[in-house]
């Protein structure tokens, strides 16, 4: 009995080699727990990662459009602040109606301004008339013609440019020559007539001119003085007849 105790009293162990195959094991098992939790982890945490970026470019379209339609809604105001204040511009210009009726005014106002011109202007002229011409309740009958004048030793002879259709000579008393103005240039009469006068020693021709012989004056002056007559000229300023007899005596 006691021999075989002391035969089985060390037998070899095999606890070891167990316990390092267990540790392995375990560690293995470990091991690939931990990785396949990470894995799922690191799965799950990336997919988390991307709905995070795709809510934040869903927010980041979602603020572009709201910034689009704050712009457009931005345009739109300022236009329709523009369409106002143009709105407001056009109420406060006159209509067509109240700038016709202005114009008419204006023209009725110059109308009548005319008017009172025309009326100044022509009490102005019969003042005028009333200052240069005599009072015709003055008028005479006749107008006597009398020598005037430094030179008395000269004979004179007569014209009376009476209108521009008529131009009188006096020969002497009793003669007298009636023209007409437009054909005196060639007039057979006017020509002996100056003649006369320019072959008479210190002979004049005078000009008697009634207001509406002005211009017969200027044919009948011109003609003359041409033939180097000397001319004299005296207006009239009545339409009556003339006197004479001083140069004339019957």
């Amino acid at each position: 009995m006691r021999n075989r105790r002391t035969k089985f009293a060390n037998p070899i162990s095999l606890f070891p080699f167990l316990s390092v195959l267990s540790c392995t094991i375990g560690t293995l098992t470990l091991m690939i727990s931990i990785v396949t939790i990470t894995g799922i982890a690191g799965s799950s945490s990336l997919e988390t990662e991307l709905h995070r970026i795709q809510q934040l470019q869903h927010q980041i379209a979602t603020e572009t459009a709201r910034q689009t339609q704050m712009a457009a809604l931005g345009n739109t105001l300022a236009q329709l602040q523009s369409d106002i204040t143009q709105q407001k511009e056009l109420n406060q210009q006159p209509t067509m109606e109240q700038q016709i009726a202005t114009v008419k005014d204006n023209i009725r106002r110059l109308t009548q301004e005319q008017s009172e011109l025309e009326r100044s202007i022509t009490q102005i002229r019969s003042q005028i008339n009333q200052q240069l011409q005599p009072n015709l309740i003055d008028k005479p009958n006749m107008v006597r013609i009398l020598p005037f004048g430094k030179k008395t030793d000269q004979i004179p002879w007569f014209a009376v440019c009476e209108s521009s259709e008529s131009i009188l000579l006096y020969k002497d008393a009793t003669t007298k020559i009636r023209l007409d103005p437009l054909k005196l240039s060639y007039s057979t009469e006017y020509a002996n007539f100056l003649n006369t006068i320019a072959n008479t020693p210190q002979g004049i021709l005078i000009f008697l001119i009634r207001d509406k012989g002005v211009e017969t004056f200027d044919l009948a002056v011109t003609i003359a003085m041409n033939r180097n007559i000397k001319v004299g000229k005296l207006p009239l300023p009545w339409d009556v007849p003339l006197d004479m007899h001083n140069f004339y005596p019957q």
